[in-house]
């Protein structure tokens, strides 16, 4: 399962990666990410740990990334036991891809597939159809690149 969304900025795709590219960014503009880390390195196969507000725990997250063309794409994968027991890991990919539209303006597009995050059939399901029919309760990610790259829209 996919949820995509996407924004059209007044800036040039230069201005969007350098606010996305690394993961210690995070904070900055995604509402969800209460702390984020580099551990190793930058770029195609760098590793960071982040912390993520879900619900009432925080979620921490090891995470790499996968996925990398300058100015283009960048996919971030989380991994994350989802049983004590067994120590399994599983994982959600999340990536952004840039779109130039001209010299200032851009699009940006947020997809999260969530086929490895180990979710039942049946919230799946239910997830693609509020993704579908329900409303934003609150500022998204890429919302929050938007207050920072324009911080006089900020409400």
């Amino acid at each position: 399962m996919k949820l995509v969304s996407s924004k059209t900025f007044n800036v040039p795709a230069g201005d969007l990666w350098v606010v996305i590219h690394e993961p210690a960014n995070m904070p900055a503009w995604n509402p969800k990410c209460i702390s984020a880390t580099t551990t190793n390195g930058g770029g195609l196969g760098s590793r960071f740990e982040a912390t993520f507000s879900m619900g009432t725990t925080p979620q921490e997250t090891k995470g790499e990334v996968v996925a990398w063309e300058y100015q283009k794409k960048i996919q971030f994968r989380y991994l994350f036991e989802s049983d004590t027991d067994t120590k399994e890991t599983k994982s959600v990919d999340e990536s952004y891809v840039i779109t130039s539209l001209g010299e200032s303006r851009s699009k940006l597009t947020q997809v999260i597939d969530l086929s490895n995050a180990g979710f039942p059939w049946w919230a799946k399901l239910l997830m693609s159809i509020i993704s579908r029919l329900g409303r934003n309760t609150g500022p998204g990610p890429l919302e929050g690149i938007e207050e920072l790259l324009h911080p006089a829209l900020k409400k």
